[in-house]
């Protein structure tokens, strides 16, 4: 798989990441207007915790099965005169407990639609920083491949072309994709003015053909910027190279 390839591949998977991202921030702001709306015309009353049941779900993963405890909050009011008991409250925070008396609010055209005050906005809160996390989680390697290509271009349009041998290609252990690690390639350059000899270092390459095409002792043209050779692009896409 060539390095443009593989670009376009990242870029689609990050692309989901971003599209979930804006889904959950639409349903943040989806459920804040909601919220919002039900405490304009909700009242606030006491509420007693009249009972707590909890249960446990078991899932499955790559690290083992994982169990999590649920729990279910009832709560008992007094609304216009009339007692309502066992009601559920739909929500649940650590410090709850049976008998504790709580804020509720509770609308007042249906009195057994209430929510818990202080945990009105949480799932919006939630949601939000989900939403910015899985955002994020597929913009950043999206601007960033963007700056290395547009690094990559402009010294392919403007840098000078120079013929490197190549030393070495190895898997690059530090990074993996579905436990399978890309290659890189290890070159060399002697400026044949001032004899000075640069190292360089191409980006991650998947194509496993890559030690056929770019066997050491072979050439591989780099691009660098003329007055910085620290700034250069190891162009693997280009079999031009001779072998020597």
């Amino acid at each position: 798989m060539r390095e443009n390839d593989k670009n376009r591949g990242s870029i689609a998977f990050n692309m989901i990441f971003v599209i979930v991202g804006i889904g959950l921030i639409a349903m943040a702001v989806f459920l804040y207007l909601k919220s919002s709306a039900f405490k304009r015309k909700a009242v606030e009353i006491p509420a007693t915790i009249s009972r707590i049941e909890s249960y446990t779900t078991t899932r499955s993963s790559k690290h083992g099965r994982r169990t999590k405890t649920h729990y279910n909050v009832y709560v008992t009011y007094e609304f216009d005169g009339v007692t309502y008991e066992n009601i559920p409250l739909g929500s649940h925070s650590s410090d709850m407990y049976e008998g504790a008396v709580i804020t509720i609010l509770c609308d007042p055209d249906n009195p057994v639609d209430i929510d818990n005050k202080g945990m009105l906005y949480f799932p919006v809160i939630l949601l939000s920083i989900m939403g910015v996390l899985f955002g994020a989680g597929g913009i950043i390697p999206i601007v960033i491949s963007g700056k290395k290509k547009s690094k990559k271009e402009n010294l392919m349009r403007n840098g000078r072309a120079v013929y490197a041998i190549v030393n070495e290609v190895g898997e690059n252990p530090a990074y993996a994709v579905n436990g399978r690690h890309p290659y890189k390639i290890k070159c060399t350059y002697t400026d044949e003015f001032t004899l000075q000899k640069y190292e360089f270092v191409s980006g991650n390459i998947w194509d496993n053909n890559v030690e056929l095409d770019f066997p050491v002792g072979s050439s591989i043209r780099v691009y660098v910027d003329v007055n910085d050779y620290s700034k250069y692009y190891v162009d693997s896409d280009n079999k031009a190279g001779v072998n020597f």
